[in-house]
This record gives structure tokens, sequence and C-alpha cells, in this order.
């Protein structure tokens, strides 16, 4: 076969060397979190509840619930604003 050049990455190292890297930037829009914490607390009573008899991992399912919907969420941010709405109800 003839070797000639056809302008495409041939080798592992050109491709790899090609693919541009972009950080994953965690999800933080606070007004949508807000909309996903109170639709997953309404949809998850047992939870909700479970975490206010001090089961704290109840907490992760709610988090769960939410990156249903956006998989890469803030979680810290994402915890903080559930464990408000929690406490005020």
């Amino acid at each position: 076969f003839p070797s000639h050049d056809t302008g495409f990455l041939n080798t592992p190292a050109d491709k790899l060397s090609s693919v541009q890297f972009v950080p994953s930037v965690p999800f933080s829009d606070e007004t949508i979190i807000r909309e996903l914490a109170q639709k997953a607390i309404s949809a998850n009573p047992k939870a909700v509840s479970d975490y206010k008899t001090g089961k704290t991992q109840a907490l992760f399912s709610l988090i769960g619930a939410i990156r249903k919907d956006q998989p890469n969420i803030d979680i810290p941010l994402t915890q903080k604003i559930l464990q408000d709405f929690i406490s005020l109800n």
C-alpha cells in the first residue's frame, strides 16, 4: 500500500493530542437547583422523614433524585439547599 498523507490523524498519539479536555464544571444555577430540590422533596417524603429523624444518608437519596434531572449538579450547593428546605418544613 502506498503511503500518502491524507490529512487525517493516523497514530494514537496524533489522536490523543487532538482531544480537547474540557474541565467538568458543576451545574450551579441556584434557581434551577431550588426547583429540582423542591421537586425531589415532594416526590420523596420518606427520604425527607428519614433525614429529619437523623438518617443523614437519606439526603443523598434526594441528591440522587436531583441528579436524574441534572447529572452534573453542584453537590455541596444542592446539599445546602436541600438542608435549608427541609429545616423550613
